[in-house]
């Protein structure tokens, strides 16, 4: 029952995070599906995890990183 449960949590919350995203290409050119902007509280907080996910794919902040709404 409990695996039941959490198998139906799991797969509602991937739903969820599918439908409300969007695909990020980084600055190096590797794409990648994520949230969308709505799923911060702040512009400062989504451009900051902009900044993370560029860092951690391409080995830096800066540079220019398209982002288009699913």
């Amino acid at each position: 029952m409990r695996k039941t449960f959490l198998t139906i949590a799991l797969c509602a919350c991937g739903l969820f995070a599918f439908a409300a995203g969007a695909i990020v290409t980084t600055s190096c050119g590797k794409q990648v599906s994520t949230v969308d902007q709505t799923a911060f509280e702040t512009f400062g907080d989504w451009y900051d995890y902009m900044g993370d996910l560029n860092e951690a794919l391409c080995g830096t902040r800066g540079g220019e990183m398209r982002y288009q709404e699913k």
